[in-house]
């Protein structure tokens, strides 16, 4: 037997409501397509960052190698800081004596260690020497082989004293040289490579020349000695 049959309007009714079910439908599942996606995205970003995190920031019972500071250490600066109790954690890194072969060392530059470093004695290359610095190698590196002059010896003064040689600067000013260089490490004319204009109410003194071959020197502001930086140093101090 056939079903009634519905008037026209009403097929037309249930047409919309079917059609706007699978609307419903489609952008309901559009919606969940897009959710799974950014959840997705999600999940890949943490991972993302967490690998980051775990990169840059290693486990506590990772050993980072870091390297000693050289130089005279202070007994707690030989250990950890975790050992030191407390204790001062410093390393000297330029040191100074009045006598080139005997006398106790004076630090004129501390280096204040943090929790992470550990400070270790710094070779000695032994030879005459009043005025020394750390280098790169971790041995120390002499700047001045002869006993330190007076004029320096007494320093700091109530008048500023720099060392240097006077010479006339391009705007009429004097200039004063605190490098020097030659050709010929045994003779030969000094040519400043190095000067700058002296401080305002400062005075200056003439470097004291220590012989020995050289063809690059500087200017000790420690000693007011010249100090020999060429190939052959260890014999600046040798007439």
């Amino acid at each position: 037997m056939d079903g009634p049959i519905l008037p026209e309007h009403d097929q037309d009714e249930n047409v919309r409501y079917t059609r706007l079910g699978m609307r419903l439908r489609i952008v309901a599942a559009v919606i969940a397509v897009v959710a799974a996606a950014i959840g997705l995205r999600t999940q890949l970003h943490d991972r993302h960052l967490a690998v980051q995190i775990e990169d840059a920031e290693p486990p506590a019972h990772v050993h980072v190698n870091i390297p000693p500071i050289f130089g005279d250490p202070t007994p707690a600066a030989l250990l950890p800081a975790a050992r030191s109790d407390g204790q001062p954690r410093s390393v000297c890194v330029e040191e100074w004596r009045p006598l080139p072969t005997t006398g106790a060392w004076t630090c004129s530059s501390w280096l204040p260690l943090n929790a992470t470093q550990v400070g270790r004695r710094a070779t000695d290359v032994g030879g005459p020497c009043t005025h020394r610095l750390v280098s790169a190698d971790g041995s120390w590196n002499c700047w001045t082989r002869i006993a330190i002059p007076s004029l320096a010896l007494h320093m700091p003064y109530s008048t500023p004293l720099m060392f240097g040689h006077v010479i006339p600067g391009e705007d009429g000013h004097p200039q004063v040289c605190r490098e020097q260089a030659r050709t010929s490490e045994r003779h030969g004319a000094w040519k400043c490579v190095g000067a700058q204009a002296p401080p305002s109410g400062w005075r200056i003194a003439e470097p004291v020349d220590p012989g020995g071959p050289c063809s690059y020197r500087i200017a000790d502001e420690r000693t007011g000695v010249w100090s020999c930086q060429s190939a052959t140093t260890q014999d600046a101090g040798t007439p």
